[in-house]
């Protein structure tokens, strides 16, 4: 009998749970380096449940104990930290060439991460997107095509680019002073005869949904600003 498609909700829940778990044990020394990036990286291609269970199903006694120091609770903090940035590409690419790249769902974003879309388009979806701590930097070009980005509410933006010919939509959502434990997309980038549209949406929102959504909020806070009036 053929295999049954797996619940994609219980995919990623068991996934997000494994490479949890190997963050956890990397940072207790229960895996070394080698192991935990053999690991995450079968965890990221697994495409069943009991595959991600069997990676993690050997591990043991990772809870921080109740009598743990404070210095200890904090250096492992450092060691998971260390783990979601040795989990993380480099760099990589996204390229449409006279066709269409999408990137969307529960994905790695790589540091350096370059997009170009000649005669073509990209879509990226980071409302799921995994990012490293500290800045993540997105370079785009697109000649006679165009680049549109999906950015989830809390994600801390910021945008500096041209448009030839074309458009450039900014979005600066950033911090004074950014806090490097935390994620930051900086994107840059040129479009010539094409364009590059942001904008924040929730997970699994649609875009006119976004709209509906931000017509309620203003409204609400047109109430909450006339009932405190």
């Amino acid at each position: 009998m053929a295999e049954t498609k797996p619940n994609l909700v219980a995919l990623r829940t068991e996934r997000e749970r494994c490479v949890s778990l190997l963050s956890d044990a990397f940072a207790d020394d229960l895996l070394d380096v080698d192991e935990f990036e053999r690991r995450v990286d079968l965890a990221h291609k697994a495409e069943s449940v009991s595959a991600l269970v069997t990676l993690r199903e050997d591990i043991r006694g990772m809870e921080v104990s109740g009598e743990a120091s404070t210095a200890l609770v904090a250096a492992d903090d450092v060691k998971r930290q260390e783990a979601l940035v040795l989990a993380q590409p480099e760099s990589g690419w996204c390229v449409g060439v006279m066709g269409g790249a999408e990137r969307k769902g529960q994905w790695r974003v790589p540091r350096k991460l370059r997009a170009a879309a000649v005669m073509g388009g990209i879509a990226l979806d980071f409302r799921e997107a995994i990012f490293p701590p500290g800045i993540t930097s997105l370079q785009l070009f697109a000649c006679m095509g165009g680049v549109e980005i999906i950015v989830p509410p809390n994600l801390a933006v910021e945008c500096n680019g041209m448009g030839i010919m074309g458009g450039f939509e900014s979005m600066e959502r950033c911090p004074p002073i950014p806090d490097p434990s935390q994620p930051l997309l900086r994107i840059s980038g040129v479009t010539v005869m094409g364009g590059f549209e942001i904008s924040t949406r929730l997970v699994g929102e649609s875009a006119r949904d976004a709209r509906k959504r931000r017509k309620r909020e203003k409204r609400d806070r047109k109430k909450q600003l006339k009932s405190g009036s």
